[in-house]
């Protein structure tokens, strides 16, 4: 998962890299839409597009990407676009290996997302996953991370609340001070 910067504009995009050949069994929502060259998959510049991404970029099936990477500008082609109900979010979605080598992240990764079986005790499994990850690294279940993103919505909420308390006496103050004067 990367937030690549766009050429030419302030903005950016978050990549995804996946591997196809398991993303059919893990989540198939994240493969193109059916009539797309699945062989579009593995090509190095290929990259797929959620529709709102697509909307947002105005770009369509075979335009051109551009990423900063860097100093350098890289250049995508647009494979093809993600099914209606896969994202709503701006993603665009490519191979890890060619995500890795063509945005200059070769070797790393910042999260596997994993499938468990089904019956598979979630909590076991990730206390017993945990035991064998490298020091820094960590495991979170879907909940964790969803619990994460509320509390960080909860706390920008709070301090939008605060803003417009403070802006709202300073207000008075200056209607008061008007009034008095």
């Amino acid at each position: 998962e990367i937030d690549a910067s766009l050429a030419g504009r302030k903005d950016s995009l978050k990549v995804l890299g996946l591997d196809p050949l398991r993303a059919i069994q893990v989540q198939p929502s994240l493969l193109p839409e059916p009539g797309s060259s699945d062989r579009d998959l593995f090509d190095e510049d290929a990259v797929m597009l959620s529709p709102a991404a697509a909307e947002w970029l105005s770009l369509k099936p075979g335009d051109a990407l551009r990423l900063k990477v860097g100093t350098q500008t890289v250049a995508l082609r647009v494979a093809g676009l993600l099914p209606h109900g896969a994202y709503r979010q701006r993603v665009a979605v490519m191979d890890i290996a060619a995500a890795q080598w063509r945005l200059a992240r070769l070797g790393q990764l910042n999260r596997i997302d994993l499938k468990l079986k089904p019956g598979a005790d979630a909590e076991d499994f990730r206390r017993e996953l945990a035991s064998l990850l490298p020091a820094g690294v960590h495991s979170e279940t879907p909940q964790t991370e969803s619990a994460s993103n509320a509390s960080m919505s909860r706390a920008y909420r709070l301090n939008l609340d605060m803003l417009a308390l403070v802006a709202l006496f300073t207000g008075a103050f200056l209607v008061f001070s008007s009034q008095v004067l």
